[in-house]
Formats: structure tokens, C-alpha cells, sequence
């Protein structure tokens, strides 16, 4: 073994054993460490007023996504800090009678380890946790050259799974009456 191939070895066993100090130094991610309660009341909350998609970026990634959208900040400040995100605000500016509207959400994943702590609580959107959970396995650090074709292709699946799911199941053109009410969807 010529001398710069062992100190090419040297500096990247050096560069390891310091890269795995440093993950076992860093503290948990808040979602790690969310207790029973929290992870139902969150269920509940994206079960209710959530969303749980997969998104493609500016640069042509795919992206699974966690959203609450509601108008109660109280709740959202509590969600924000529980999960350690930002709280973000819409304010109707041109619509006085609308009521503010705030949001918080994840990606990437961060996004998968919240569905996989609540996936035991959801009932709703269970399928749609389901998904980002497969959508982790196509995960990788670290690819050599792009991402694979395969693997994109499989993501665009997922993709297209959890958006028909998201879909209502009413056509938009369809009128229905629901309660004695005639609405229009």
C-alpha cells in the first residue's frame, strides 16, 4: 500500500469516527421523544384539520409532507413546540370576516418519523401514513451519482397513490344533497 493510499485511509476513518461522535452527541429529535398522549392528540389533530402528502420541489425531488392548517393559534403554538417547527400565519387581508389562519408543517424526514410515531393513533389517514413509510425506504444518503430511475419511479407511484387518496371521492360537478341541504362539491 503506497504512503497516500494509508493516509487517504487514515483521514477517512478519522472523518468517520468523528461523524458518529457527533450523531451520538446530538440530542433526540423532539418527534423521538413524544410521549403516548401527544402522539394520539397529534393523530387526532392531522387525522382532523391535517394533511399527509408527497410533493416535488423546485428542483424536481419528491418530498413527503405533514400539514395542520386552523385557525386556533393556541393549539398550533402548542403542535410548533411539541415537534420543535415554525408556526406560520395567513391573514385574509382582502376578506375582513375571515378569521386568521395558521399552519405549521414538515418535510423530508422529519415528516416520516411523525407518521410513524402516530401511525398506531390515526384512523383516518392511516393509509396515507402508510405510504410515507414506503416512500422512506426509496431514502438514501449519500447516492453516488443522481437518483435512479427506478427509484423515482417508485416515488412518483407513491406519489400518485397518496394524491388519489387525498382526492375527494365526490366529482367536483356533482350535486348531492346531504342533510336536506342541497350542496354543491
Amino acid at each position: 500500500m503506497k504512503a497516500n493510499d494509508r493516509k487517504l485511509k487514515y483521514w477517512r476513518n478519522r472523518y468517520k469516527r468523528i461523524q458518529e461522535e457527533k450523531e451520538r452527541r446530538k440530542p433526540k429529535d423532539s418527534i423521538e421523544t413524544l410521549s403516548r398522549i401527544d402522539a394520539a392528540y397529534l393523530a387526532g389533530l392531522i387525522d382532523g384539520e391535517g394533511h399527509i402528502g408527497i410533493t416535488i420541489n423546485v428542483n424536481g425531488y419528491h418530498v413527503p409532507h405533514v400539514q395542520i392548517i386552523m385557525t386556533d393559534k393556541g393549539c398550533l403554538e402548542w403542535v410548533a413546540s411539541t415537534i420543535g417547527v415554525k408556526l406560520c400565519v395567513f391573514a385574509h387581508q382582502n376578506h375582513i370576516k375571515y378569521r386568521p389562519q395558521f399552519m405549521i408543517r414538515l418535510g423530508g424526514r422529519r415528516a416520516i418519523w411523525l407518521c410513524t410515531a402516530i401511525l398506531p393513533y390515526l384512523k383516518v389517514k392511516k393509509e396515507q401514513a402508510n405510504i410515507l413509510y414506503r416512500f422512506s425506504e426509496t431514502y438514501r444518503t449519500g447516492w453516488e451519482t443522481k437518483t435512479p430511475e427506478e427509484v423515482i419511479a417508485a416515488r412518483q407511484a407513491l406519489k400518485d397513490e397518496i394524491h388519489r387518496l387525498n382526492t375527494p371521492r365526490i366529482p367536483c360537478k356533482v350535486r348531492k344533497r346531504i342533510g336536506g341541504v342541497q350542496t354543491t362539491k
